[in-house]
């Protein structure tokens, strides 16, 4: 058998008010585990019904006897070196595609769920038979349990983590262990896990009485994604009419034999059904799915069709059983899909901004993104009047010209609002072979970025537009969106941003620029900020990403667009000025600038891994001196445009009130 060979890591590091504190690790004695020195034994009871999501528990346990019994020196080392000394046993991973067989003597410090965590898949024995013991292994189909995510809180010595199943592969009744143990120098610690998959005995309809019963109708297009539309349910009335309280209330569906479904076959609880109202599971004759919003609370569900099996004038229709004692309460959902309906809004773009996504170009079966940009719920209000915008994406050519609109709202990347998208930047599905990257929407002004495996390579930039509108007053936000695919990720922290307004002409423009702000959020001193040697300035590209940092004394070039391009038509510098003692941005421009020229445009300060971000506006000596007289104004409350005229009626948009920029 061959051994899979580990590395062992003897220092660790945490973070402490700000200073770095290195911790020893003694290398362990052994990682064989039957030669382990086992001071102690932690049990975990897991209990969950057969999933069919990837749905996980949060579960916790009070380790402060292990840090004693290990000779851990505080909880903080603990926490600290918790992913360097936590191991599993290991499954004979010879082959990826193994189907199953023994477990490794020796046992495994590499994660192969979210660090620190493992997927697990049954031990077999010599006859090919499960023994019941569970073993870290890839993720793959069959693998049963994951448990990650393992942390240590600090300041009360409790081990939180998390555990879920593979969806689909568990049955009620089945039962698995599996040990994991932490090792501190000569001694260790086992975790020993037993997973108890709970079994649904609900009998049949016959076996209860019907109190009541409701139909819902959900209409949809035909989709090509799992688009779901929410339905609430008044789950206190149904309970009050069952005759128990809602936390008793059970959740169940038929199957072709008339009985209960023993297993759930959805996310949350929820069910997969055929054209004939009977659960199946997914992709067999599956036709709709009704599942619970949220796990274990039935006050929500969401309905949706499987993908292209529904066309334009379909129905179908399936029905819930919530079961309280000897009492049943029905309701049917039924799918009405509809013709699809055109987008015949005419919107108005009132903000455009960049945003980008760096991740490691993954390969066969990996989605994950490593990034998340966000656009602030405050943003948004500030700019759209709404916290819940809609997301459009760039229709196909064929697409558009069908709705008569550039925009798509069909979406096909989970979780919706989101779209998978071609090479082009266009709105695809996750089928499509030229589909590169799926991005969603989330409640909290986040986007979710998705790679298509296996398609992005080390190099490439993904590029696209998507749109966030108020549908009331059909307002709408250009995001140009960007997908930087790299061999490494820059970590880098905004410490601080500001406002300026920099004026553009043919001939050299000179203004005071205050470079102290930003020295003291990032730590250097102005001078430092200007030295020649030192290239921290950089650029915003219109395609969504900063480009090579320059010293300040060269400075960066923009497009007339606002665009970063080191030969761009307009140009800026900053340099102290020795006889005025001022630092002055110097800025210079190669094309005629109109009167009314106010183009946004980004650069940043970037030092050690920390930005300080400058959102401009360029502008033309009119403009700038308009604002510039308004800022000298009394504090009147007067409202005035960027050019300086006053405003009576302030639309949505940037405007100056008592000297400052102030968003009406």
């Amino acid at each position: 058998m061959t051994l899979v060979a580990c590395l062992f890591v003897s220092t660790a590091w945490a973070q402490s008010e700000g200073d770095e504190v290195t911790y020893d690790i003694p290398t362990p004695a052994t990682i064989v585990e039957k030669d382990l020195n086992v001071v102690g034994t932690s049990e975990v009871l897991v209990e969950q019904y057969a999933r069919a999501d990837y749905t996980a528990d949060a579960l916790e346990l009070d380790i402060n006897e292990v840090m004693t019994k290990l000779g851990i020196a505080s909880l903080e080392e603990f926490a600290a070196i918790l992913p360097d000394i936590l191991y599993c046993t290991e499954y004979f991973m010879g082959d990826e595609a193994y189907p199953g067989g023994p477990k490794l003597d020796t046992l495994s410090n590499y994660f192969t769920a979210n660090a620190p965590g493992f997927w697990m898949r049954p031990v077999l024995d010599e006859d090919e038979n499960e023994t019941g013991e569970l073993a870290s292994a890839p993720y793959g189909t069959t693998d049963k349990f994951y448990a990650e995510a393992f942390a240590i809180n600090a300041e009360t010595g409790i081990l939180t983590f998390n555990v879920g199943q593979y969806p689909g592969q568990l049955l009620g009744g089945e039962n698995y262990f599996a040990n994991m143990y932490i090792i501190y120098g000569d001694k260790a610690w086992r975790l020993h896990f037993t997973f108890n998959v709970v079994k649904i005995e609900a009998g049949s309809l016959a076996d209860y009485n019907k109190v009541g019963e409701e139909t819902k109708t959900v209409e949809q297009e035909p989709t090509t994604n799992y688009m779901a539309t929410g339905v609430p349910v008044d789950i206190a009335a149904i309970a009050a009419e069952l005759g128990c309280e809602v936390s008793d209330v059970k959740l169940f569906a038929l199957v072709e034999s008339g009985e209960f479904a023993t297993k759930t076959t959805a996310n949350n609880g929820g069910y997969w059904f055929n054209a004939d109202g009977k659960v199946v599971e997914w992709g067999q004759g599956s036709v709709i799915f009704i599942e619970p919003a949220v796990a274990n609370d039935f006050s929500l569900f969401n309905v949706g069709q499987y993908p292209s099996a529904l066309g334009a004038g379909d129905s179908s229709s399936a029905t819930l059983y919530f079961i309280g004692g000897e009492n049943y309460y029905a309701l049917t959902i039924t799918m009405q899909v509809i013709n699809p309906q055109p987008i015949d809004t005419e919107f108005k773009i009132v903000d455009e901004r960049g945003l980008v996504a760096l991740t490691l170009a993954r390969g066969s079966g990996d989605y994950t993104c490593d990034q998340y940009p966000q656009i602030p719920l405050t943003t948004l209000e500030e700019i759209l009047g709404t916290t819940s915008p809609k997301l459009y994406g760039l229709a196909t050519d064929e697409n558009a010209e069908a709705t008569g609109s550039p925009y798509s709202d069909k979406y096909s990347c989970d979780p919706s609002p989101g779209f998978w998208l071609n090479a082009e930047g266009r709105v695809s599905t996750w089928g499509d072979s030229n589909a590169r990257v799926g991005i969603s929407f989330r409640p909290s002004g986040s986007f979710e970025v998705y790679q298509y495996p296996d398609r992005n390579k080390v190099g490439d930039v993904f590029t696209t537009q998507l749109f966030l509108a108020n549908t009331t007053t059909n307002e709408m936000m250009k995001i140009n969106f960007t997908v930087k695919f790299v061999s490494e990720i820059e970590e880098v922290e905004v410490v601080g941003s500001q406002d300026v307004v920099i004026p553009v002409g043919a001939d050299n423009v000179e203004v005071v620029f205050d470079l102290a702000p930003a020295a003291e959020k990032l730590g250097v001193t102005v001078e430092e900020l200007l030295d020649e040697e030192n290239a921290c300035l950089r650029g915003f590209t219109k395609a969504g990403v900063y480009g090579e940092a320059q010293p300040a004394s060269t400075g960066l070039g923009f497009d007339i667009d606002g665009g970063f391009n080191p030969y761009g038509s307009i140009y800026f510098i900053i340099e102290l000025d020795a006889i005025r003692n001022e630092i002055l941005m110097t800025t210079v421009s190669d094309v005629e600038i109109p009167e009314d020229f106010n183009v946004p445009a980004q650069f940043c300060i970037q030092v050690e891994g920390k930005q300080y971000v400058y959102n401009a506006h360029l502008v033309s000596e009119s403009v700038y001196v308009g604002i510039d007289e308004v800022k000298r104004a009394k504090a009147d409350n007067s409202v005035f445009d960027l050019s300086g005229r006053r405003v009576e009626k302030a639309t949505r948009g940037v405007y100056i009130q008592n000297g400052k920029k102030v968003i009406k």
